[in-house]
């Protein structure tokens, strides 16, 4: 699967991620206000790892995006992840910790979705 980083669109379809894979909204590096650096960030690992993740792992990282969504607490440490694809998994949900809180619904639905585009 070719996920391409102009395929992480918000609901009015501007771009959160440069060519390269990093936060910037409209494809501009750095460029957007404090909510949707924070989303670009998450949109920024979900590209940069979960290529690597199967169905089950997605799974899980949309159920701790619903979490926020849900006002629920989200993840808590787990220490000894050490497979390579729990470790890109870590990175995301240390990347949702560190950046969904400020976020909207509407930015973690789209959050959501840009998980989905790696589901087989």
């Amino acid at each position: 699967m070719d996920i391409q980083p102009n395929q992480f669109l918000t609901s009015t379809n501007e771009r959160v991620l440069t060519d390269d894979g990093q936060q910037g909204m409209r494809g501009k590096e750095g460029i957007g206000s404090s909510t949707e650096r924070h989303q670009g960030h998450v949109a920024a690992a979900i590209y940069a790892n979960c290529g690597q993740l199967d169905n089950r792992q997605l799974e899980a990282i949309i159920e701790w995006v619903r979490s926020y969504k849900n006002g629920q607490e989200g993840m808590r440490e787990n220490e000894g992840v050490d497979s390579s694809t729990e470790q890109h998994q870590g990175h995301v949900a240390a990347v949702i910790y560190a950046n969904c809180a400020l976020l909207n619904n509407r930015q973690l639905d789209e959050i959501i979705e840009w998980v989905r585009l790696y589901k087989k």
